[in-house]
């Protein structure tokens, strides 16, 4: 039974490999790209964002259903899930080439494909640390802090995601080293919330560190459920 999820999940990966491979074919090469391919674009988006939409769903009912306890591992997961599927569901608004062509060189791109992804691997890693830890020290990490963790991270990581898209959106373009050149409306108060929420993003990841060093001193001991 093992060795068949394993074979299956190993299947999984490498279909949905090969499904973004053909995604960033389309956007590596918008220009010039074959109109029609914006319908395979779209529906390879959708085989990628239907199951995970589905999976999500399916653990938060279970999870709600028998009254489970959720852990920081838990909650970063379900974030990590919420961070992905929000990405993917968002490379929908590439599938029509009209609007691609709008957005290619704009923030938006930043926003949508490198802060979100970015948000979710680190949600991902953040809640196997969470998980793996007593498993590993012997000492159970202090939920208060991870609780506070988990929410001071996603509040600041969609303070960071949407100022970034709504500049995207209105036409502010990227690969550009110096903006002052750029003759538009004044963005430099956004700017300057952004490099602020940054800050206390990055801030806000030291409770980690210090729930580590607590834990492993004065952590509950762990016992296997």
């Amino acid at each position: 039974m093992l060795k068949k999820t394993a074979l299956l999940l190993v299947l999984a990966i490498l279909v949905n490999a090969l499904l973004f491979v053909f995604i960033w074919a389309g956007r590596s090469f918008v220009l010039g790209f074959n109109p029609f391919g914006a319908l395979l674009a779209l529906f390879l988006s959708l085989l990628i964002a239907t199951p995970l939409a589905i999976l999500t769903v399916r653990r938060l009912t279970r999870y709600y259903e028998g009254k489970s306890r959720f852990s920081p591992a838990t909650i970063f997961f379900l974030g990590f899930f919420i961070f992905l599927i929000g990405n993917v569901v968002n490379r929908l608004a590439f599938g029509p080439f009209t609007m691609d062509f709008q957005f290619h060189d704009t923030l938006f791109v930043i926003a949508d494909i490198h802060v979100m992804i970015f948000i979710a691997l680190m949600f991902l890693a953040l809640s196997a640390a969470y998980f793996f830890y007593p498993r590993i020290v012997g000492r159970s990490m202090n939920a208060t802090m991870g609780y506070i963790h988990f929410g001071v991270t996603l509040i600041g990581a969609y303070l960071l995601y949407w100022p970034v898209q709504y500049t995207g959106l209105a036409g502010m373009p990227r690969r550009y080293f110096d903006y002052a050149t750029w003759v538009s409306i004044d963005y430099g108060r956004i700017d300057v919330f952004k490099m602020k929420v940054i800050f206390l993003f990055a801030c806000a990841q030291l409770l980690f560190p210090v729930n580590l060093i607590y834990s492993a001193i004065w952590g509950k001991k762990w016992r296997p459920n």
